[in-house]
């Protein structure tokens, strides 16, 4: 299982351009990588220009095999693997973007210079194997702090009883 996040650029207008990465999401993973060697916004720019990632690299790096990565570069799923689709989204609002990675475990977002992290938190999760025959997660974001930065927010997937 791996622990997936977003990673986020504010934008002059307060738009955020961000991207989805898949491993390693944790603030001891990408959250490390990204405070140590994405300081700069040219070089979040850059971050951003490569669209979806499946390993985030201390480097940008250059187009590589997607199956035989090049150590300490970002693996790209559009650069690398030529997958389609995998470009930033843009989102206007800070709980939109949220919204949109609402399967992610953290989030982080440089601004003014600076990396600011927030993790997805479990508040509860409900079976309703009568009625509807759902299950309803229900979460929302903090900061590292524990202030809550959303309102929780319910999604329900259908499920098959046998």
């Amino acid at each position: 299982m791996t622990t997936n996040s977003t990673i986020g650029l504010l934008q002059p207008d307060g738009s955020i351009k961000a991207i989805y990465c898949h491993l390693d999401g944790d603030p001891s993973g990408v959250g490390e990588k990204l405070y140590e060697n994405y300081r700069c916004p040219k070089k979040v720019n850059y971050l951003m220009q490569l669209g979806d990632l499946f390993d985030l690299g201390e480097e940008i790096g250059v187009k590589q095999d997607f199956d035989f990565p090049i150590d300490g570069m970002c693996l790209a799923y559009g650069r690398d693997d030529g997958q389609a689709n995998t470009e930033a989204t843009t989102d206007f609002t800070f709980e939109s973007w949220l919204n949109r990675y609402h399967d992610c475990d953290y989030a982080y977002l440089f601004s003014n210079g600076e990396w600011l992290t927030y993790e997805h938190i479990s508040l509860g999760v409900e079976f309703d194997a009568v009625k509807t025959k759902t299950v309803t997660f229900e979460s929302q974001w903090q900061d590292l702090t524990g202030y809550k930065v959303t309102h929780p927010k319910k999604v329900s997937y259908p499920f098959i009883i046998k």
